[in-house]
């Protein structure tokens, strides 16, 4: 009906526009289309990525699970690396907070340097 109104108005001619909100309407339809697709591929994406996202971090942690219990395990040859090697680390010196055990202070860089130029 409204085709067969708009064709006898003489609007459905080659080269003629529609009027008003119709004609705004099919100007934009690409634009309208574009959108539409995008309004509903945009979370389809988005799903697929995090998807692959979330399948690494997955293995990730399959595989720090897996070290863990190589490394709680106490017959494991792994287990008796690490205790031999920590029977021959050697010593770490804690620098406790007092005053006279502060090794480095950020506030005397340079003066010596400076001093000795």
């Amino acid at each position: 009906r409204v085709f067969r109104a708009l064709r006898a108005a003489g609007y459905m001619q080659p080269g003629a526009t529609l009027p008003g909100v119709i004609g705004f309407a099919a100007n934009i339809y690409p634009y309208l289309v574009a959108y539409a697709i995008t309004f509903v591929a945009w979370p389809v994406v988005r799903n697929v990525v995090r998807k692959r996202k979330n399948l690494a971090i997955e293995a990730r942690n399959e595989a720090r699970l897996g070290w863990r219990a190589a490394v709680r395990a106490k017959t494991s040859s792994l287990a008796a690396k690490l205790r031999a090697a920590r029977l021959v680390r050697p010593k770490v010196r804690r620098v406790g907070g007092a005053e006279d055990q502060v090794i480095f202070r950020t506030s005397d860089t340079g003066s010596a340097d400076e001093e000795a130029l």
